[in-house]
């Protein structure tokens, strides 16, 4: 049964004990709820959306079954199917993220296997407009299988993209030609018109063995994030600043008390670092106002196994979006 979290009395002493035993122990506060979650419906589907975006009244999800698959809804309980832009969604489509546009429009943009070169992808962009999308405008390629993480469209038009993709290193052991991939890095690029600017995020420490995952772009008082997670010395979350998206800063750690499903701003204007527990069937909340101090709250309780979660902002200053149970979709919503 799903049930919207609550917190229960308890004796004083406990409670202060329970905060400082947390504090101590990954230096952050429990505090109470301020995103609590209600499960209003069983959604259709029982895999998890790999992205979700709210435009107007109208909600869009992805999401992947044997192919890529975009739906709309206005209530999030009942979805429609839509059209998608590419032809090749079956055999070669297989990574894909909204936008919003300038225009507040649906953007779209999705990474193909280049049929001449399996192993190459290509990025392509298109609008939805008057329940069509627009031509699919074929942006760069890339000589690897990627996997597109986040997407966002800047006031001046750009698009910025950020993706994961393998970096091969040679196996002698293997074969006199053998490769093989020590690492998954992140890139971004910044593309307006004709320019594409291409550059990895981060130089790892080794490019023998390492792991890297972007987290996405996060717009917070006239700056731009990119966050990403890097597995070095230690895991950690890393962010950098930008202005433009064109010129960034050096990435610096800012946390690495967790890893996480996704990184958000809140309604409230707050970074949110969103973790969900499998077993425990629990998803928690981390949420900062100056990206060093960490409040956790619980969010969201199922007493079933919890496979994941995905949320984003919607209308009226709420959160909404999906949490995948053994073996429903249901769709969940802000008090």
């Amino acid at each position: 049964m799903l049930t919207l979290y609550d917190r229960k009395p308890c004796i004083p002493i406990m409670i202060s004990l329970l905060l400082l035993f947390c504090y101590l122990l990954c230096g952050c506060q429990i505090e109470p709820s301020s995103y609590s979650m209600n499960s209003l419906c069983e959604a259709d589907g029982k895999s998890l959306p790999s992205d979700i975006i709210q435009i107007g009244e109208n909600m869009y999800l992805i999401y992947y079954s044997e192919g890529i698959f975009l739906s709309q809804s206005k209530d999030g309980c009942n979805w429609i199917e839509i059209s998608i832009p590419s032809k090749n969604k079956d055999e070669f489509m297989y990574s894909a993220r909204f936008f919003e546009t300038t225009h507040h429009q649906l953007g779209l943009v999705w990474s193909e296997k280049s049929i001449e070169k399996p192993d190459t992808s290509r990025f392509y962009i298109s609008i939805y407009e008057d329940d069509e999308w627009s031509s699919p405008h074929l942006l760069f390629q890339r000589e690897e299988i990627i996997h597109i993480r986040d997407a966002v469209m800047l006031d001046n038009g750009a698009l910025l993209i950020l993706w994961d993709e393998p970096h091969y290193v040679p196996q002698p052991s293997l074969g006199e030609n053998a490769k093989g991939s020590g690492c998954d890095l992140t890139h971004r690029a910044y593309v307006l018109h004709n320019e594409v600017y291409i550059e990895r995020v981060f130089e790892p420490e080794s490019l023998t063995f390492c792991l890297m995952k972007g987290f996405g772009f996060i717009m917070e008082n006239g700056n731009i994030w990119c966050i990403f997670h890097y597995e070095g010395e230690k895991p950690r979350f890393y962010r950098s600043r930008s202005e433009d998206g064109r010129v960034w800063e050096t990435p610096e750690p800012f946390t690495d008390a967790m890893d996480g499903d996704q990184i958000l701003i809140t309604p409230h204007g707050e970074i949110g670092i969103l973790v969900h527990n499998y077993y425990q069937g629990i998803a928690y909340l981390y949420t900062s106002s100056n990206w060093e101090s960490w409040k956790k709250e619980v969010i969201f309780k199922t007493d079933d196994q919890m496979k994941g979660i995905i949320l984003t902002t919607g209308e009226d200053n709420t959160i909404w979006g999906f949490v995948s149970t053994h073996p429903y979709r249901y769709y969940i919503r802000s008090t």
